[in-house]
């Protein structure tokens, strides 16, 4: 525990090259700690060493099937790298698992969207919408995807949610 929280000080404090090294040390102690190889992974992602970090969070995989945290994260570095096939398996993995999480719903849709499967996409942001309404960023991208799918009433009942002032709408434009 105490070299977890060496790791995770580090961690804090953006030295995530220390915060590896601390991490590995408290690995190498327990190998079926499936949060400290959670944190190596996390780590690894942090200083863009994707490679490595997918590795490490398959094996979290391998161990927790079911880890949300590590299925959203695996499922952004393919994302990232425009895999978004590949990205969505562990988006729709989420999901299934958590059915209340935003984050999965919205990262899923951003998927269908790149894969110009519109109406997924649009079931995606909807659902996320009902988890928490009211969000600009999320209403606007619900306009997008009608949108792009020549469905200009329904994109049109979505944008004009979108105050003038919003990012997404100042984007836009």
């Amino acid at each position: 525990q105490i070299l977890n929280n060496i790791g995770l000080s580090y961690a804090k404090m953006r030295d995530f090259t220390s915060a590896y090294e601390w991490y590995a040390k408290a690995y190498k102690q327990d190998v079926a700690d499936v949060e400290t190889l959670f944190s190596l992974a996390w780590v690894e992602r942090k200083r863009q060493r994707h490679a490595h970090a997918k590795e490490l969070f398959q094996k979290v995989l391998d161990i927790h099937p079911e880890h949300e945290k590590t299925l959203y994260l695996l499922g952004d570095i393919l994302k990232t790298a425009h895999d978004y096939v590949g990205a969505a398996e562990y988006f729709e993995r989420l999901v299934r698992l958590d059915s209340t999480g935003m984050d999965g719903h919205v990262s899923l849709a951003q998927c269908y969207e790149e894969m110009k499967q519109y109406s997924r996409a649009a079931h995606m942001y909807s659902l996320a919408l009902q988890q928490v309404p009211g969000r600009s960023d999320v209403t606007y991208f619900l306009g997008r995807v009608h949108y792009l799918a020549k469905q200009y009433t329904e994109a049109i009942i979505y944008l004009e949610r979108v105050p003038d002032t919003d990012a997404c709408a100042l984007d836009a434009r």
